[in-house]
Parts: structure tokens; C-alpha cells; sequence
């Protein structure tokens, strides 16, 4: 029976199917079903109706995206930006090298934190890398420290995009910051925590939780009573200074 429903009626029920298992096995009940695994056209269709995302990296097929179970958690409001509409943006960018974040929303000229005007992303200055993506809806960075293959190849483009002609004042900008943190991180004392912990004292600070951080655990990031060797600035630890 199921090899007789047309695509769009498949597509609905594999809509209510979870990602992943379910699909494998629905697409294993028959020839015409097994084939749709090689309609790149259905398996973009779908993730972009079920989870509204519109971007995938190019060595990652939409089926194996799909299957996967990345999209349900990867951001979608970057779906909405391309490099067409980001030209004018960096062009403006090179020459309001004094602000730290420019929102990415092709009609918004703000160089400014746009969480108030419901502007989801924004181009951010970062301490820890040259820039960082940063999704006020979702509440986190995009890319950088994601588990997902398509969002960071989604956030690499846009940021290479916007960083291939630096102004040489917004490059003398960036050394200041960096002469800067390397002169704090000689004359003071360092410690490293745990990411989870370090985000919950940022959402309740400011305003974003009501709910007050517990103390501080770092016994994630050892292994046998020392510091793993495989830990990543940023995704799962950061640095602080007294």
C-alpha cells in the first residue's frame, strides 16, 4: 500500500516520524520507500518543514542530515541570511570598527545588542576568537563549540565572509584587545571552570534566570585526577582572571 501514496503524503507522515531510527526503518519497508533516500529534493523538503532549517553543509547529504538527529538542535533564524544580503552589512562593518557586535538583519543598521527589537543574530567581536555568531533566540553561539556538522559550516561561511577585507584600523583594533588580554593574563592569577557553570552565573546576572548557580564543580574536566588533555576553550571550559 505505501508504495502507491504519492510524495507529499509520505512527507507528512515522516513529519510526525522522529528523526533518525523511525525514518531507517519506515524507508526500509519497501523498494519505492528505500529509493527516497536519494532524493536529495524530499529530504530537504522535510527538514526544512519540520525543523525550518534551509542549510546544510555541502559533504553532508539532506538524508544523512535527516537521520542524524542534528537539525531538531541546530539554529534555524540563520537560515534567513546569505551572502548577497551581508555585503552591505560588511562593508559597514569595516567602518564601525569601534562597536563589538553588528546585527546580521539585512534590513537593521543597528551596531548593537538587537535582543530588544527581537533581532535574532548578530556578528560579535570575540575575546576568544577574531568573531563569533551569537543567536539571542537560541541563547548561545553558532558554530563554534556545535556538535553540529551543517552549523558550523553555516557559521564558517558567514564568518569568513565577513572577515575577507579587514580595514588595517580594525586590525589595529583587534592587536589592542589581544595586547590587552595577554598583559592581564601575565599579571594576574588564572583559574579554569567549568563551561556550564560559567553560563548559568552569565544568565543569572543578566536577568536571563531567576534561578541562582550552585557551586562551582569541576570534576568534568579531569580524568584520573588531571586535566584532560582534550579540553576546548570555550565549548567546554573557560579562563578567568582575579
Amino acid at each position: 500500500m505505501m508504495q502507491h501514496l504519492p510524495n507529499e503524503i509520505i512527507l507528512f507522515i515522516l513529519i510526525r516520524l522522529n528523526d533518525g531510527i523511525d525514518l531507517i526503518s519506515f524507508t526500509s519497508t519497501c523498494q519505492q520507500l528505500y529509493s527516497l533516500r536519494t532524493d536529495e529534493l524530499f529530504w530537504r523538503d522535510l527538514i526544512q518543514r519540520k525543523h525550518k532549517i534551509k542549510y546544510c553543509d555541502p559533504t553532508q547529504t539532506w538524508w544523512n542530515l535527516s537521520i542524524s538527529g542534528d537539525a531538531k538542535s541546530m539554529c534555524h533564524h540563520i537560515s534567513r541570511y546569505n551572502m548577497q544580503n551581508l555585503e552591505t552589512k560588511r562593508k559597514l562593518l569595516w567602518h564601525q570598527f569601534g562597536n563589538h557586535d553588528i546585527c546580521l538583519l539585512p534590513t537593521c543598521q543597528l551596531f548593537t545588542c538587537c535582543n530588544e527589537y527581537s533581532h535574532s543574530i548578530v556578528l560579535k567581536l570575540s575575546r576568544l576568537h577574531f568573531m563569533e555568531i551569537w543567536c539571542h533566540a537560541c541563547r548561545r553561539s553558532i558554530g563554534f563549540g556545535s556538535n553540529t556538522k551543517s552549523e558550523k559550516y553555516m557559521s564558517r561561511q558567514i564568518i569568513n565572509f565577513m572577515t575577507e577585507h579587514p580595514t588595517l584600523a580594525f586590525i589595529q583594533s583587534k592587536k589592542l584587545i589581544e595586547q590587552s588580554l595577554f598583559s592581564i593574563q601575565n599579571d594576574h592569577y588564572q583559574f579554569i571552570i567549568e563551561k556550564s557553570w560559567f553560563m548559568s552565573w552569565i544568565h543569572f546576572l543578566t536577568g536571563e534566570s531567576t534561578t541562582i548557580p550552585t557551586s562551582l564543580d569541576n570534576t568534568i574536566l579531569f580524568k584520573q585526577g588531571k586535566l584532560k588533555k582534550n579540553l576546548i576553550i570555550a565549548q567546554f571550559c573557560h579562563f578567568i582572571c582575579k
